[in-house]
């Protein structure tokens, strides 16, 4: 299994440490390899953990607030316990070329996830029942990084 520092995800997404170190604090990202609690300990994330900040940094560009942003990652992760077909497990990495995120009412309560797979080119969002939708292309996101090859 693939690790990082906290340090390290700095230098590959660009994130601040001290965010990531506040992400991890708030609990809105779980350090999937190795969480010591304590002084001097070094937190240890994995690949699928690369793929959430990566989402997080998409979604909180896109004004998601913190709460939500939780409620998000948290769908998202039973999601793919459920055996979705976003993160393959056996090879620590996404899927069918990434597919899309969709988050419908972002901003409101009762938020709700979706995962098309990636040879879907076109989606329909069901717009009756919720007020907005977000899009996240998740082979966009990961198209220019060597860790998900």
């Amino acid at each position: 299994m693939q690790e990082f520092t906290r340090k390290e995800l700095e230098e590959i997404l660009g994130i601040p440490a001290r965010r990531i170190q506040f992400y991890t604090d708030e609990e809105l990202l779980v350090p999937e390899v190795d969480n010591p609690k304590g002084r001097g300990t070094t937190r240890r994330y994995s690949r699928f953990n690369l793929l959430e900040l990566l989402i997080v940094r998409e979604l909180s560009n896109s004004g998601v607030q913190l709460v939500k942003l939780k409620e998000i990652l948290g769908k998202l992760r039973e999601h793919v316990k459920g055996g979705s077909k976003l993160w393959d497990p056996k090879t620590e990495n996404v899927s069918g070329g990434g597919g899309k995120l969709i988050v419908y009412n972002p901003q409101s309560e009762g938020c709700v996830i979706a995962v098309v797979s990636g040879a879907s080119r076109l989606i329909t969002l069901d717009m009756a029942r919720y007020r907005s939708a977000l899009v996240v292309d998740i082979g966009n996101l990961i198209a220019g990084s060597p860790y998900f090859r």
